[in-house]
Protein backbone atom coordinates (compact mmCIF):
# COMPACT_ATOMS: atom_id res chain seq x y z
CA UNK A 1 0.00 0.00 0.00
CA UNK A 2 1.29 3.49 -0.86
CA UNK A 3 2.03 6.02 1.81
CA UNK A 4 -0.04 9.20 1.69
CA UNK A 5 2.02 12.12 2.90
CA UNK A 6 0.69 15.61 3.50
CA UNK A 7 3.42 18.25 3.48
CA UNK A 8 3.93 21.94 2.92
CA UNK A 9 6.01 22.49 -0.18
CA UNK A 10 8.40 25.03 -1.66
CA UNK A 11 11.70 25.43 -3.41
CA UNK A 12 14.97 25.21 -1.46
CA UNK A 13 15.10 29.03 -1.62
CA UNK A 14 11.60 29.44 -0.16
CA UNK A 15 12.27 27.00 2.64
CA UNK A 16 15.64 28.68 3.29
CA UNK A 17 13.89 32.07 3.50
CA UNK A 18 11.37 30.64 5.97
CA UNK A 19 14.23 29.22 8.04
CA UNK A 20 16.00 32.61 7.99
CA UNK A 21 12.77 34.16 9.34
CA UNK A 22 12.52 31.40 12.02
CA UNK A 23 9.15 30.39 10.53
CA UNK A 24 9.60 26.60 10.40
CA UNK A 25 7.95 24.28 12.89
CA UNK A 26 9.75 21.37 14.55
CA UNK A 27 8.36 18.07 13.28
CA UNK A 28 6.52 19.63 10.32
CA UNK A 29 7.23 17.97 6.94
CA UNK A 30 8.29 19.94 3.87
CA UNK A 31 8.64 18.92 0.22
CA UNK A 32 11.58 20.68 -1.45
CA UNK A 33 10.12 20.77 -4.94
CA UNK A 34 13.21 21.73 -6.94
CA UNK A 35 15.22 18.87 -5.39
CA UNK A 36 12.41 16.30 -5.06
CA UNK A 37 13.53 15.80 -1.47
CA UNK A 38 11.48 15.51 1.67
CA UNK A 39 12.60 17.31 4.78
CA UNK A 40 11.36 17.92 8.31
CA UNK A 41 11.60 21.04 10.44
CA UNK A 42 14.05 20.46 13.30
CA UNK A 43 13.32 23.85 14.85
CA UNK A 44 12.17 27.33 13.79
CA UNK A 45 15.30 27.92 11.70
CA UNK A 46 16.50 24.41 10.78
CA UNK A 47 15.32 21.76 8.35
CA UNK A 48 16.76 18.24 8.00
CA UNK A 49 16.53 15.76 5.13
CA UNK A 50 14.22 12.76 5.46
CA UNK A 51 13.97 11.05 2.09
CA UNK A 52 16.04 11.52 -1.03
CA UNK A 53 14.53 11.30 -4.50
CA UNK A 54 16.24 7.97 -5.20
CA UNK A 55 14.08 6.40 -2.47
CA UNK A 56 10.90 7.31 -4.38
CA UNK A 57 10.24 6.46 -8.03
CA UNK A 58 7.88 9.41 -8.50
CA UNK A 59 6.19 12.23 -6.64
CA UNK A 60 2.65 12.86 -7.80
CA UNK A 61 0.38 15.73 -6.76
CA UNK A 62 -3.27 14.68 -6.46
CA UNK A 63 -6.39 15.95 -4.81
CA UNK A 64 -7.85 13.73 -2.11
CA UNK A 65 -10.59 12.65 -4.54
CA UNK A 66 -8.05 11.68 -7.21
CA UNK A 67 -6.02 9.69 -4.68
CA UNK A 68 -9.12 7.90 -3.38
CA UNK A 69 -9.94 6.84 -6.97
CA UNK A 70 -6.57 5.07 -7.48
CA UNK A 71 -6.91 1.31 -7.52
CA UNK A 72 -4.41 0.36 -6.22
CA UNK A 73 -1.93 3.20 -5.59
CA UNK A 74 1.69 2.54 -6.64
CA UNK A 75 3.86 1.81 -3.60
CA UNK A 76 6.96 3.41 -5.22
CA UNK A 77 5.15 6.72 -5.73
CA UNK A 78 4.94 9.39 -3.07
CA UNK A 79 1.49 11.01 -3.30
CA UNK A 80 1.23 14.62 -2.13
CA UNK A 81 -2.41 15.47 -1.45
CA UNK A 82 -2.55 19.03 -2.79
CA UNK A 83 -5.93 20.09 -1.43
CA UNK A 84 -5.33 18.91 2.13
CA UNK A 85 -2.55 21.31 3.10
CA UNK A 86 -1.97 24.75 1.65
CA UNK A 87 1.13 25.39 -0.46
CA UNK A 88 4.22 26.54 1.42
CA UNK A 89 3.66 29.94 2.96
CA UNK A 90 6.13 32.78 3.18
CA UNK A 91 4.97 34.76 6.16
CA UNK A 92 5.37 38.46 6.76
CA UNK A 93 6.48 38.71 10.40
CA UNK A 94 5.18 41.49 12.63
CA UNK A 95 5.74 42.14 16.31
CA UNK A 96 2.51 43.03 18.09
CA UNK A 97 2.55 44.88 21.41
CA UNK A 98 -0.83 46.63 21.13
CA UNK A 99 -4.14 45.92 19.44
CA UNK A 100 -3.96 46.05 15.62
CA UNK A 101 -5.96 45.36 12.45
CA UNK A 102 -4.38 43.09 9.85
CA UNK A 103 -4.42 43.55 6.09
CA UNK A 104 -4.76 40.57 3.74
CA UNK A 105 -1.83 38.28 3.06
CA UNK A 106 0.11 35.73 5.06
CA UNK A 107 1.30 37.02 8.41
CA UNK A 108 3.05 35.71 11.49
CA UNK A 109 2.20 37.77 14.57
CA UNK A 110 4.72 37.55 17.41
CA UNK A 111 2.49 38.91 20.16
CA UNK A 112 3.93 40.58 23.26
CA UNK A 113 1.63 39.62 26.16
CA UNK A 114 3.88 40.78 28.99
CA UNK A 115 1.94 43.88 30.03
CA UNK A 116 -1.56 43.87 28.52
CA UNK A 117 -4.15 41.87 26.59
CA UNK A 118 -4.06 42.32 22.81
CA UNK A 119 -6.80 42.24 20.17
CA UNK A 120 -5.86 41.33 16.61
CA UNK A 121 -8.58 42.18 14.11
CA UNK A 122 -8.50 39.76 11.19
CA UNK A 123 -8.43 41.22 7.64
CA UNK A 124 -11.61 42.85 6.35
CA UNK A 125 -11.04 41.44 2.83
CA UNK A 126 -8.95 38.27 3.16
CA UNK A 127 -7.99 36.26 0.09
CA UNK A 128 -8.66 32.54 -0.18
CA UNK A 129 -5.82 30.69 1.53
CA UNK A 130 -4.54 33.65 3.59
CA UNK A 131 -2.72 32.40 6.69
CA UNK A 132 -2.54 34.11 10.08
CA UNK A 133 -0.15 32.56 12.58
CA UNK A 134 0.00 33.68 16.22
CA UNK A 135 2.81 33.07 18.70
CA UNK A 136 3.03 34.30 22.28
CA UNK A 137 6.44 36.00 22.48
CA UNK A 138 6.30 36.51 26.26
CA UNK A 139 4.52 33.31 27.35
CA UNK A 140 1.98 35.32 29.33
CA UNK A 141 -1.21 34.72 27.31
CA UNK A 142 -2.95 32.99 30.25
CA UNK A 143 -2.90 36.34 32.08
CA UNK A 144 -3.01 38.78 29.16
CA UNK A 145 -5.22 37.14 26.54
CA UNK A 146 -4.99 37.45 22.76
CA UNK A 147 -8.38 38.05 21.14
CA UNK A 148 -8.86 37.45 17.42
CA UNK A 149 -11.66 39.75 16.24
CA UNK A 150 -13.43 38.03 13.35
CA UNK A 151 -14.24 41.19 11.36
CA UNK A 152 -17.52 39.85 9.93
CA UNK A 153 -16.26 36.35 9.09
CA UNK A 154 -16.60 33.16 11.12
CA UNK A 155 -13.74 31.52 13.02
CA UNK A 156 -13.91 27.75 13.14
CA UNK A 157 -17.53 28.00 11.99
CA UNK A 158 -18.55 30.22 14.93
CA UNK A 159 -19.85 33.78 14.54
CA UNK A 160 -17.84 34.97 17.55
CA UNK A 161 -14.43 36.41 18.26
CA UNK A 162 -11.84 33.87 19.42
CA UNK A 163 -9.80 34.31 22.59
CA UNK A 164 -6.49 32.60 23.21
CA UNK A 165 -6.20 32.34 26.97
CA UNK A 166 -4.03 29.28 27.56
CA UNK A 167 -0.33 28.76 27.00
CA UNK A 168 0.61 28.29 23.34
CA UNK A 169 2.99 25.51 22.45
CA UNK A 170 4.26 26.51 19.02
CA UNK A 171 1.92 28.61 16.92
CA UNK A 172 -1.85 28.99 16.60
CA UNK A 173 -2.83 29.21 12.92
CA UNK A 174 -5.89 30.12 10.89
CA UNK A 175 -6.37 29.74 7.11
CA UNK A 176 -9.12 31.63 5.30
CA UNK A 177 -11.58 29.69 3.13
CA UNK A 178 -13.30 32.14 0.77
CA UNK A 179 -16.03 29.66 -0.27
CA UNK A 180 -17.34 29.40 3.30
CA UNK A 181 -16.15 32.87 4.44
CA UNK A 182 -14.62 31.06 7.40
CA UNK A 183 -11.25 31.20 9.13
CA UNK A 184 -10.37 27.52 9.61
CA UNK A 185 -8.04 26.15 12.28
CA UNK A 186 -4.82 25.03 10.60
Amino acid sequence: MANVFRAKRGTRGQIGAAAAASALLAGEPYLITDEQRLAVGLGPDTVGSMVASEDVAAIQYLTQTEYDALSPPDDKTLYVISDAVPAFYLLRQIKVAASISLGSGNVWCRVRTGTAAVTITLPAAPADGDLVQITDADGNVATNNITLARNGRTIGGAAADFTINAALVGAFSLVYDAASTNWEYA
